[in-house]
């Protein structure tokens, strides 16, 4: 990820003979379907509001997402919304403003005004939810020990501790990003308040599997970092929910891009792109790509049994307290069925803001269901629609 953001630094700066033949423009292909925006906010708006609780909640267990007072993000590039507006023209080189966080419009974390993203749908519910990113900048990177300090832009990033680049190893660090802002922002009760904290990782992870040099970590690595990251915020963050999301298969955006005109025009230019693992051509690509859905499966494995034995904790002090649970809402995404626009068009690799849109609707719909319930896939040819919440909805953490 910073390798590639370097890169593409640098290849923006190439004059236009270094472009292939045709000029200095990549034309863009008549088979970018344009995808209209999701109607999700309008229609959350048109849903009936829920009447005042009679009593607050006493225990993790019975939470209406109302009474959630902060959101909060921990992961990668996707959660911090890398590239997610796309090109306003696809012409190469690029301007410089087109290497952004499109924090504002992350599927899990954006704050903009009119966005479809989870804190956006939530505040039909709790319109004083405080955490969401709102705004655009430059990337945040983070990646393994290269992770340059004071990087962060809290008046941007808010509590959306996410940084692109990152892998499993760097989101402990992410969480003291987390507890240092709440306990900063006045207008938290750290002690007192709900929060619900969403964490996806493991991207950059699978997206080591083929390289000698810094390759993936093990599942048993994975678990036990991760078993670290549970640890921290459940001894640090007081009245928490964590939500883990299940990765899909990462490997699948090759199988999207690499016969479009205009994902493959931007390989020849020779940039390096954030997953080199995915993206071996011929009989070096197949394996690799394999090694990479294996790791995302394993990862996804860990994942669960890590939520499911602290589930089945008896007797724990922080029952009341702390809960986790689990999203597979993406682990069945087919990407290689998906519209190609879906695709950002600055990268050919992260989700545009449209994929955002469905899968902060995914996020939202499965929050309400028990994991038996959770849908397992974002398909677009089908768009999912939100659903409205009544008295009885709970934030259901089994």
């Amino acid at each position: 990820m910073a390798r590639f953001a370097v890169s593409l630094i640098l290849a923006s700066a190439l004059s236009a003979q270094a472009l292939p033949q045709g000029g200095g423009q990549l034309e863009p292909p008549p088979g970018w379907p344009i995808i209209p925006p999701s109607d999700a906010l309008q229609v959350i708006r048109s849903c009936p509001a829920l009447p005042p609780r009679a009593s607050p909640p006493t225990t993790v267990r019975d939470l209406r997402i109302d009474d959630f007072k902060v959101i909060a993000g921990l992961g990668d590039s996707i959660t911090a919304g890398w590239f997610a507006k796309g090109l306003k023209e696809k012409k190469f080189p690029y301007p410089i403003t087109a290497i952004n966080e499109d924090r504002g419009i992350a599927f899990s974390m954006g704050g903009d005004p009119g966005a479809v993203t989870l804190p956006n749908i939530i505040r039909k519910y709790q319109p004083d939810i405080i955490g969401a990113s709102t705004g655009t900048h430059f990337p945040e990177i983070c990646w393994g020990a290269l992770c340059p300090p004071f990087q962060y832009k809290p008046q941007v990033d808010q509590l959306n501790g996410a940084q692109s680049g990152a892998l499993v190893s760097n989101v402990a660090g992410e969480v003291d990003y987390l507890v240092k802002q709440m306990k900063t922002k006045s207008e938290i009760n750290f002690e007192k308040d709900w929060k619900l904290i969403n964490l996806m990782i493991s991207a950059n992870d699978a997206c080591l599997g083929c390289t000698a040099l810094t390759p993936s970590p093990h599942p048993d690595k994975y678990e036990m970092l991760m078993r670290g990251v549970i640890t921290k915020i459940r001894t640090r963050i007081p009245r928490v929910v964590v939500n883990v999301i299940q990765h899909f298969n990462v490997s699948q955006v090759w199988d999207l891009t690499h016969k479009d005109p205009w994902c493959s025009g931007l390989r020849n230019i020779g940039l390096v792109f954030e997953c080199s693992c995915a993206f071996l051509a011929g009989d070096k690509g197949a394996p690799t790509r394999q090694e990479m859905d294996e790791l995302v499966t394993n990862y996804n494995q860990r994942l669960a049994k890590i939520v499911n034995e602290i589930n089945s904790e008896v007797g724990r002090m922080d029952k009341d307290t702390f809960a986790i649970t689990m999203d597979p809402g993406f682990t069945g995404i087919k990407l290689r069925e998906w519209p190609v626009s879906l695709i950002s068009d600055v990268d050919c690799f992260h989700p545009a803001q449209r994929a955002h849109e469905q899968m902060a609707i995914s996020v939202w719909n499965n929050l309400h269901r028990p994991f038996s319930q959770k849908v397992t896939s974002v398909a677009p040819a089908t768009p999912l629609k939100v659903n409205c919440i009544d008295e009885s909805s709970r934030v259901r953490v089994d």
